[in-house]
């Protein structure tokens, strides 16, 4: 046997092994957290404790919520078989008061834990998946995603619910998810809010303003979560951080005062487009927030001097 050291790894070959070895791993994509929309199950426990405790401030938006007719356990849901929405108008407007009561619904649930709250916000879901087969219109059905967002929490509040089948529980998701007909794609049902992300109608991205980015990119965060679809998620993250239209983080407040006061991009529209900006993307840091992404941190807190 030889008297000769055995040969020593180098730190430079022993970082080339690491790499090497990396490289050949697989790279296993994050769980996502369910519930992991706007709440967690540790956010609806607090959301117990408090409520049954009747605590201040808790209990006055606990009582404002069960006294909105969307909360009842005897809700009727609006279902169309087309919703449509264009610059004259459409019908919209009830799918808009079916996804806000399945919200409802569903914290209803989690709060209480009473199953007539679940049964009634699963009753509203699938009457949708069961029934509506095309949403369409002019350039304005876009902000129909306003919409999307909160019938994909809600049914991700709802998703662990035993009286949910996991047959409907599946259908639901596919519906929201890849439509009726499964070639439309992710994107059928919204006016194809990741297509717009994309392409902004084939239109300099500036023209639309903020909140049509926000509420496309709110709607295919929530759709990612319920779906479990890493690259929807990576898509709407990454839009935030380097896309072209007035919702990413470069041009959502696009001017800052002294202070760090910052200018929101639809400062100095109607009270309802200037606030549903920050609403918006409070709903996406939110999300990433719940799984595991700090976005209200990014570019030295820039959605904290937005809304100052």
């Amino acid at each position: 046997m030889s008297d000769a050291p055995y040969p020593r790894l180098s730190v430079r070959g022993l970082t080339g092994l690491l790499v090497v070895l990396t490289a050949a791993a697989p790279v296993l994509a994050k769980p996502f957290v369910h519930p992991g929309c706007l709440s967690t199950e540790t956010d609806f426990e607090r959301m117990r404790t408090k409520v049954q405790a009747g605590t201040h401030p808790w209990i006055d938006s606990w009582n404002l919520l069960i006294a909105d007719g969307g909360a009842r356990a005897d809700y009727k849901d609006h279902v169309q078989k087309e919703v449509y929405r264009n610059s004259n108008g459409g019908n919209f407007q009830f799918l808009a008061w079916d996804a806000q009561a399945a919200y409802e619904l569903s914290l209803r649930w989690q709060i209480t834990g009473e199953k007539q709250y679940a049964d009634a916000g699963v009753r509203v879901l699938m009457a949708w998946a069961n029934t509506c087969k095309r949403i369409h219109g002019d350039p304005n059905a876009q902000l129909i995603a306003l919409n999307g967002y909160q019938l994909a929490c809600a049914a991700e509040n709802l998703r662990k619910y035993a009286g949910w089948s996991r047959a409907d529980f599946a259908k639901f998701r596919a519906w929201i998810h890849d439509g009726p007909d499964p070639t439309t794609g992710s994107d059928w049902w919204v006016g194809s809010p990741k297509g717009f992300l994309e392409t902004h109608w084939r239109a300099n991205p500036e023209h639309c303003w903020a909140n049509w980015d926000l509420s496309n990119m709110a709607c295919l965060m929530a759709i990612s979560v319920l779906s479990d679809d890493r690259d929807l998620y990576n898509f709407v993250l990454k839009y935030w951080r380097s896309g072209a239209g007035n919702g990413a983080m470069s041009r959502v407040v696009y001017y800052m005062h002294p202070g760090y006061m910052g200018q929101w991009q639809e400062a100095g529209r109607d009270q309802g487009h200037a606030m549903l900006g920050p609403a918006l993307l409070a709903v996406i840091c939110e999300i990433a927030w719940n799984q595991g992404d700090d976005l209200y941190g990014e570019r030295n807190n820039l959605l904290l001097a937005g809304t100052e």
